[in-house]
């Protein structure tokens, strides 16, 4: 549990230091910048919340957040991880639809 909240504050501290990069691919020209702080935020909460989770693995799955819809993304282990990394990521504050694309592995 300790890891966790280590990676939790981690993943914190390195947006607020670094400055929380949108990819011009994702994040539409007429984006304001609050928007886009939003979103980086809303991506960060995500990505947080699956550290936080004992039923996923975080570092399996990548996260993008454009406008309130998020996108995860990766390869996990098996069905039950992709499932649980959808209900982590709407329980989320802000998050209004969720996107799926995470790709089980085959073993």
């Amino acid at each position: 549990m300790m890891i966790k909240k280590i990676l939790v504050a981690v993943v914190a501290g390195t947006a607020l230091m670094g400055g929380i990069a949108i990819s011009s691919e994702t994040a539409p020209v007429d984006q304001t910048v609050g928007e886009k702080l939003d979103d980086g935020m809303l991506t960060m909460n995500v990505k947080a919340a699956l550290i936080a989770s004992p039923d996923t693995k975080a570092y399996q799955i990548n996260v993008e957040s454009l406008e309130g819809v998020v996108r995860l993304i990766g390869a996990v282990d098996n069905a039950k991880a992709k499932d649980a990394a959808s209900t982590v990521a709407k329980s989320v504050k802000g998050v209004k639809e969720v996107k799926n694309e995470l790709d089980v592995k085959l073993n």
